[in-house]
């Protein structure tokens, strides 16, 4: 796509070339955005994994909301690790 902005731009295009080179912008933009997301993946599931052990705590304990917050704040999950899931998606 770049050679392609290129050539239209040499060739006088006023109309292609600006939309060629928003297409190219928009792609960097898109791949910048799915590095971020590769490298914060392992944090993501962590705090999914946190989120879906409180629920299934906070259901069957009769712990304060921020208690039970703070023991599984202060746990470590390994964000390969397999969480079990209740039978009604809890």
């Amino acid at each position: 796509m770049i050679p392609r902005y290129f050539y239209l731009r040499e060739e006088g295009s006023i109309w292609w070339a600006p939309i060629v080179l928003e297409i190219v912008v928009s792609h960097f933009i898109i791949f910048v955005q799915m590095a971020v997301e590769y490298l914060t993946w392992n944090n993501k599931k962590t705090k999914w994994h946190k989120e879906l052990m409180f629920m299934q705590q906070y259901e069957t304990t009769d712990y304060s909301e921020n208690q039970l917050r703070d023991q599984i704040s202060m746990m470590q999950i390994n964000p390969d690790s397999k969480v079990e899931v209740k039978e009604d998606g809890t």
